[in-house]
């Protein structure tokens, strides 16, 4: 029996996987303009790489552990789980980097931080059941307001990308 909630997160792993082929395509078309990539293109085509194939993990995530036949109230709690840790650890090695480049060069670096704690803390609270039960509703949402971020993040900054002549 198929898992709840597992088409729409099937459908949402292709477009984070087609968002990470876009992200390549735009830094191809740089560098086929002659812009050079510097820090912080680098750092930010990474994040945008790492997290579009992030998501695509966590898309395909509850329906692997479902292959061992647990109960879906057990399968979005460990995927919840995994994913909130995985997407933890993601966060912190985007934060190291950044560091690298200066803050003030990513457009609403902070906003964007704050925000993305949220669905951090829905996937947390989803694996532990408080204040509700664990639930496919709360995983999707949660992937998704990510995946949103990111694009917002992209969409911010895609005029570096574009501007040959761009340092930042």
């Amino acid at each position: 029996m198929a898992l709840e909630g597992s088409d729409y997160l099937f459908r949402l792993a292709s477009l984070a996987l087609s968002f990470v082929g876009f992200t390549a395509i735009i830094v191809a078309l740089r560098r086929a303009a002659g812009g050079e990539l510097h820090d912080f293109h680098r750092v930010v085509t990474r994040y945008f790489i790492e997290t579009g194939l992030a998501i695509t993990t966590f898309c395909i995530l509850p329906s692997t552990v479902n292959l061992a036949g647990l109960p879906a109230p057990v399968v979005w709690r460990i995927a919840s789980a995994i994913a909130g840790l995985l997407a933890t650890v993601l966060a912190i090695a985007v934060i190291r980097r950044a560091r690298t480049i200066t803050a003030a060069r990513i457009p609403n670096l902070s906003v964007n931080a704050v925000l993305s704690i949220l669905p951090l803390a829905a996937l947390f609270l989803n694996a532990i059941g408080v204040p509700f039960a664990p639930s496919a509703n709360v995983y999707a949402l949660a992937v998704t307001v990510t995946l949103f971020l990111v694009w917002w993040s992209f969409l911010q900054n895609l005029e570096a990308f574009i501007e040959p002549t761009s340092t930042l």
